[in-house]
C-alpha cells in the first residue's frame, strides 16, 4: 500500500486525458483535441508550459465517471494519512471547487430538460427574426438591436414577445434580451448546419456538480463500509478519531453531500454482501415460458413460521415443508413435510410428484445436503437417476435464480402460518406471540406433572394431521387460482392446474403402482408384535407381519394417505403392506337390517325393550 497522497485535479491536458484512455475519448492527443474544439470544452490555461487544460465536467458523462471511479480507487488504495504540508489548503479546496461549479458545459441533446429545449427554440426563433431584419437594414449589428429594443419596449409581436421571456432563462420579472446577446446567438446558430447541434448549442448552459473526488473520501469509506453496517454519525465519529491532530477534516454535512453524489453502486459494496448485494443489483429476468410443463421442476424446502405437533415427542416445533413447482406453468406438483430440511423429504416430494404427474424432465435445487445427497444422485441407485431425472444445482448464495418457489412461499405457506396463533414470521404482534408461548409452557409443566395415562392437550398448537389437512387445501386452492404470470383467457389469467392440462405432452406416462411402491418412502423402525405394528398411536395390520414377528422393520410411511404403509425388513426387502385398523372389528355382530329401519318401528321398540 503506497503512502504517497493521491493528487486530485480538476483539469486535465489532451496528452493526459489521451493516456487515461477514458471511454468515449479518443486515444491520441490530436484527436482529444479535436474532440474538445468540435464539442466546446471548457478549458483554461496551464499553471505551467503552454497549451491548456481541459475541465473535467466538459468531458463525455461516461468518460467523467469512469475518471471519478479511478480517483475513488485511487484513494481506497491509500487508506494511509498523507502529510498534511502535500494535501491542499482548505482555501485553495474551496477556491479550486467554485471554479468547478462556475465552469459551465454543453451537454449532448439527450440531456436536455424540456425547459432547456423550450429556450433554445425561442432562441432560434429570435435569430431568425434578426436575420429577417438584416435583410432590411443591411446590417447584422443593427437587426440585433433593432430587435433588442423592440423587445425591451414590448413593441414585438406578441407570439415573439413571449418567445423573449423563454429565451432568456432567467426568473427575473422584467426579462429583456440585449443586442451582444443576440449576436452571440447568431454565431452559434450559424457555426453549424446540423439541427440537433444548434440546439444543444443553443440551449441555456446548467452548472455541473464538483466532480473532484476529496482526499478523505477513501478513508471514510474505508470506515463506512461495513458488514455491520453503521449509521453515518458513528462513522463520522471514528474517522475524525483516526486523523492526526493537525488534519483539518470535513464537516459531516459535506461528507453527507458527497455521498450523495457518489453512484448508489459504490455505497452497497462492503455494507452489503452475497444474497443481499445481489438483491440491490441489476437482474436478469428468467423466460419460462419457452418451457412446456413438465420439463423443469424447482424444489425448496421452507420452516413453517409457526408450531405443530411433533407425532414423535408431542412437543411442539417448527416443521419443514419441501415444496416442488413446475416451472413452466407455476403448479405445485408435490409437496411433503418434516421436521428438518433433509433427503428424506426431498425423496418424499419426488415421490409424491411421480405419483400424481409424469416425472419431469429436470430437477432444479440448491446446494443443500437434503437436495444433494447419495439418495437422490447416486449413479445407480438413486431416485432422479432412476426416473431418468437430471438434476441441475443453483449458485451458491444465489436465491434469486430459484426466485419461482421463493415467490411461492409468500403466496401459499406465510398466509397458512398466519393462520394459526404460533404464528412467529416478522411481522408477528410481539406480545400476543409472548402471551401465547407462555400459555404453551405452562401446560408443557402441566404435562410434565401428570399421570403416566393422562393426556393433556397444547394450547394453541395445531396437530400435524391438522396442520397437513390444511397445507394440501392451501396448496389445492392455490393451483386453481389465477396466476399473474400465467397468459389470460377471456381477461382472466389461467390458474397453474389449468394452464399445465392445457399445455403438456400427450405422450409423457404415468408410473404404474408397482414403480411407485418401489420408490423411496420417508421410514420408521418399528417392531412388528402379533401382525401389527405401531406408528404415531396408529395401529397397522397385515397377516403376513407374522412371518417378521417380533423382530424390526422398516414402516414407509406416506405423509399424504395414512391409510396403509409399507413394510419392509431390516435389509430392505419388501414384506406386505399394512393397513389402518386393518384386524379392527365391531364388538358384536349387529344386523344390517337394524340401520336401515327407522328409529319409530316397533322393530326397533321391542329390540330397545
Amino acid at each position: 500500500m503506497s503512502n504517497e497522497p493521491v493528487e486530485i485535479k480538476t483539469h486535465y491536458s489532451a496528452a493526459e486525458l489521451a493516456g487515461l484512455k477514458l471511454p468515449d475519448l479518443p486515444g491520441s492527443e490530436r484527436g482529444v483535441s479535436k474532440c474538445a474544439q468540435r464539442e466546446s470544452w471548457a478549458c483554461r490555461r496551464k499553471t505551467k508550459g503552454k497549451g491548456v487544460e481541459y475541465a473535467i465536467a466538459s468531458l463525455p458523462k461516461s468518460a467523467q465517471q469512469a475518471l471519478q471511479k479511478r480517483q475513488a480507487d485511487a484513494l481506497l488504495a491509500n487508506l494511509p494519512v498523507a502529510d498534511v504540508a502535500q494535501r491542499p489548503l482548505p482555501s485553495e479546496l474551496k477556491k479550486a471547487r467554485r471554479e468547478q461549479q462556475l465552469n459551465l458545459t454543453l451537454v449532448s441533446v439527450d440531456e436536455l430538460s424540456d425547459a432547456q429545449r423550450a429556450a433554445a427554440d425561442a432562441r432560434m426563433a429570435l435569430v431568425c427574426e434578426v436575420f429577417n431584419i438584416q435583410r432590411v437594414l443591411k446590417s447584422k449589428k443593427r437587426a440585433a438591436v433593432y430587435v433588442a429594443e423592440a423587445a425591451k419596449n414590448r413593441t414585438l409581436p406578441e407570439l415573439l414577445q413571449q418567445l423573449v421571456d423563454h429565451a432568456n432563462a432567467r426568473s427575473s420579472a422584467d426579462r429583456v434580451v440585449s443586442d451582444r446577446t443576440l449576436l452571440r446567438w447568431c454565431d452559434k446558430y450559424e457555426s453549424t448546419d446540423s439541427p440537433s447541434e444548434r440546439l444543444r448549442r443553443l440551449a441555456p448552459q446548467v452548472r455541473q456538480k464538483d466532480m473532484r473526488t476529496p482526499w478523505w473520501l477513501g478513508e471514510f469509506l474505508a470506515v463506512y463500509r461495513r458488514p455491520s453496517k453503521p449509521a453515518l454519525v458513528e462513522s463520522y465519529r471514528e474517522f475524525v478519531k483516526a486523523l492526526p491532530v493537525n488534519e483539518v477534516p470535513p464537516s459531516i454535512d459535506a461528507v453527507r453531500r458527497m455521498l450523495k453524489k457518489l453512484p448508489p453502486k459504490m455505497l452497497y459494496v462492503g455494507r452489503h454482501s452475497g444474497a443481499a448485494l445481489k438483491a440491490k443489483l441489476p437482474f436478469v429476468r428468467r423466460d419460462w415460458s419457452l418451457l412446456t410443463p413438465g420439463d423443469v421442476l424447482v424444489g425448496d424446502g421452507h420452516g413453517m413460521k409457526c408450531k405443530v405437533i411433533n407425532p414423535e415427542t408431542g412437543q411442539p416445533m417448527v416443521i419443514e415443508v419441501t415444496l416442488g413447482l413446475d416451472c413452466s406453468s407455476r403448479l405445485a406438483m408435490g409437496w411433503s413435510t418434516a421436521l428438518s430440511e433433509n433427503v428424506i423429504a426431498v425423496s418424499d416430494m419426488i415421490r409424491h410428484v411421480a405419483s400424481k404427474y409424469p416425472p419431469p424432465l429436470i430437477y432444479y435445487s440448491d446446494n443443500g445436503a437434503g437436495e444433494t445427497g447419495k439418495v437422490l444422485d447416486a449413479p445407480l441407485t438413486g431416485i432422479l437417476p432412476r426416473l431418468g431425472i437430471h438434476h441441475e444445482t443453483g449458485i451458491p448464495g444465489n436465491p434469486q435464480g430459484r426466485g419461482l418457489i421463493e415467490r411461492a412461499w409468500g403466496t401459499i405457506t406465510i398466509p397458512l402460518a398466519k393462520k394459526y396463533p404460533t404464528y412467529q414470521g416478522k411481522d408477528a404482534d410481539r406480545d400476543t406471540l409472548r402471551l401465547v408461548n407462555r400459555d404453551i409452557r405452562r401446560a408443557q409443566t402441566v404435562q410434565r406433572n401428570a399421570g403416566e395415562g393422562m393426556t393433556v392437550n397444547l394450547p394453541h398448537v395445531p396437530s400435524l394431521a391438522e396442520f397437513v389437512a390444511d397445507l394440501d387445501a392451501a396448496i389445492n386452492e392455490y393451483n386453481q387460482r389465477p396466476h399473474s404470470s400465467l397468459p389470460k383467457v377471456n381477461g382472466v389469467h389461467m390458474s397453474p392446474k389449468a394452464y399445465y392440462q392445457a399445455h403438456r405432452r400427450a405422450e409423457d406416462v404415468m408410473l404404474d403402482e408397482m414403480e411407485l411402491r418401489d420408490l423411496f418412502r420417508p421410514t420408521f423402525t418399528r417392531k412388528a408384535m402379533r401382525g401389527e405394528v405401531k406408528l404415531w398411536n396408529n395401529v397397522y395390520f397385515s397377516e403376513e407381519l407374522m412371518e417378521v414377528d417380533g423382530q424390526e422393520v422398516q414402516v414407509g410411511v406416506d405423509i399424504h394417505d395414512g391409510s396403509a404403509v409399507s413394510i419392509r425388513n431390516m435389509d430392505g426387502k419388501f414384506i406386505c403392506m399394512a393397513e389402518f385398523d386393518g384386524n379392527k372389528r365391531a364388538g358384536f355382530q349387529v344386523p344390517a337390517q337394524w340401520f336401515q329401519l327407522p328409529l319409530s318401528c316397533p322393530a326397533c321398540v321391542k329390540v330397545s325393550a
